[in-house]
């Protein structure tokens, strides 16, 4: 005997039931089923609409029989009359309506929420209205204001009704049109002050603890206090570096989706504190696009603020960014923004770091006697504030400049003095940077030798550092060592990671340079010994 619902029935379990869990469809499984209900030429003639329907079902088999309900009603209507009304945010879920109870979705899932009580109510409705596709415990917790304990319960008092799905320990998904319906009857019952205070507890978890993670990444950043949580709720706990890496790559499209959403609602000082928050993260994973994007919001956030300090900040941020998205001419009148500012100011720190990054867009763009100008300014200013990290930063940056030059011996001098200061202040990310410079100068200064040694090192380090960005650059770096040194297997395997690496990252002028090099590799006969 099969029995279907909506709620979990765990008890039967007890006594020899199989719990067989009706999950979502995918794409091509729910335009299969949807398909049974239309005319054989429908869906080629009208594809468009066909995907509109698709997405919007997302995959709910309740929803796609409705919609399948519904366009078998009324085979004589276009599929796009359908499509058209269940994208019109104000039809809601009554275009999910087939005529009679069982084939109304929201009278569907009305059994459901109907039997909560009145926690779980609440905290339904309110898990509803947030801008985010999964959600855990501990951002749960701080939303509803309640304990971590007591969270836990609710949302398995939740699942147990099948209004939220725990895809993995200790998180939970609420399909998109459950969602809506939980929003539905927040609007209804309960006062705009009470979800924008449910919100705002929300975003404030997410910006927290993005500052917490983003700190154990990079500890040497500075960043004004953020605006104070309310009591009771907590920022996640983060043990270490790993755990930061973990939680970021946990939560990375929620923070994008958080970010927006406080932008959406003018919440400015919290736009900015998640762009700050996001750079190091987004950097090390070669997420450039994403960096982009929220480094903007960032802007915008100071623009609004009206914080000059702020401003130059973030606009030194959206210059490397753009710095790494090979945007170089957006780089350079970001970073010269910032540096009107911050001179202006009498910021003498923020002078330091964007001299810093504007050596950067100049080295990029070859011009390397004024690189060498912005790293020595840089490093005078962050001796005059006595900031060493800021000056390994410099000296590195002064090796660098000085090797593009020919200055083989003056680069030597420079990256070796970064590198222990960098050794000295456990600045990783640093030595990593050193490490790759010192096999550079090596490399262009003919110790072929010492490269390999360096660029290995580095390599190391991007990885232990999970600085994919850096490891794709890294192994083309070795490869071009091995082939110099005729290690053609030794070059092929780096190439391979490289292109790997870039085209896992998107980076597509990367991935084509290195799959011309991997061509002319193979063109060449081999030379290893």
């Amino acid at each position: 005997m099969a029995i279907t619902t909506r709620n979990r029935l765990s008890g039967l379990t007890m006594h020899g039931a199989t719990f067989i869990r009706l999950d979502t469809l995918a794409d091509d499984d729910a335009r299969t089923l949807l398909m049974r209900h239309l005319p054989n030429h429908a869906a080629r003639v009208e594809s468009a609409a066909m995907a509109t329907l698709v997405q919007r079902c997302a995959g709910l088999p309740l929803a796609l029989a409705i919609v399948g309900a519904r366009t078998a009603d009324h085979p004589e209507f276009p599929l796009s009359h359908l499509a058209h009304e269940l994208q019109e945010e104000a039809t809601g879920l009554s275009a999910f309506d087939a005529g009679d109870a069982s084939a109304d979705l929201r009278a569907v899932l009305s059994w459901s929420s109907a039997s909560l009580d009145d926690d779980e109510s609440r905290a339904f409705r309110l898990l509803g209205t947030a801008p985010v596709s999964g959600i855990g415990t501990a951002a749960a917790a701080c939303m509803l204001s309640v304990s971590a304990d007591r969270a836990s319960q609710l949302l398995r008092g939740l699942e147990g009704k099948n209004l939220v799905r725990q895809d993995k320990p200790k998180r939970f998904h609420m399909h998109d049109l459950v969602r809506q319906h939980a929003g539905e009857l927040a609007a209804a019952t309960d006062s705009l002050s009470t979800r924008a205070s449910a919100l705002r507890r929300l975003v404030s978890f997410y910006a927290h603890t993005a500052r917490s993670a983003d700190h154990l990444l990079y500890p040497f950043r500075f960043a004004p206090n953020l605006p104070g949580l309310t009591p009771g709720c907590q920022p996640q706990h983060l043990e270490n570096e790993a755990a930061a890496l973990a939680w970021f790559s946990e939560e990375h499209q929620q923070l994008h989706a958080v970010q927006r959403f406080a932008a959406h609602e003018g919440w400015w000082d919290f736009v900015w504190h998640l762009a700050h928050a996001l750079d190091t993260y987004q950097y090390r994973m070669s997420f450039l696009t994403d960096n982009v994007a929220s480094s903007r919001l960032g802007v915008t956030a100071t623009e609004n603020l009206a914080t000059p300090a702020l401003q130059a900040s973030s606009l030194r941020q959206l210059g490397r960014a753009y710095t790494r998205a090979d945007e170089l001419a957006k780089a350079q009148s970001c970073l010269e923004q910032a540096l009107q500012i911050e001179v202006e100011t009498g910021n003498t720190i923020g002078q330091a770091h964007t001299h810093h990054d504007l050596q950067r867009v100049l080295s990029f763009l070859g011009d390397h006697q004024a690189a060498l100008h912005h790293a020595t300014t840089a490093l005078d200013l962050y001796r005059a504030v006595q900031n060493p990290v800021g000056q390994a930063h410099a000296l590195n940056a002064m090796g660098r400049q000085r090797a593009q030059l020919g200055q083989y011996e003056l680069a030597q001098q420079c990256s070796e003095a970064a590198l222990a200061l960098h050794v000295e202040h456990r600045n990783h990310s640093g030595h990593l940077a050193t490490l790759e410079t010192l096999g550079y100068i090596a490399y262009r200064s003919g110790h072929r030798i010492a490269a390999l040694e360096h660029y290995t090192a580095a390599l190391a380090v991007a990885h232990e550092l999970h600085n994919r960005f850096a490891e794709a650059e890294i192994a083309e770096r070795l490869a071009e060592v091995h082939e110099a040194l005729g290690h053609r297997d030794g070059a092929r395997q780096s190439l391979e990671k490289a292109y790997d690496l870039y085209t896992g990252q998107h980076r597509a002028r990367d991935a084509e340079r290195v799959r011309e090099q991997l061509d002319h590799l193979q063109e060449r006969p081999s030379a290893d010994r």
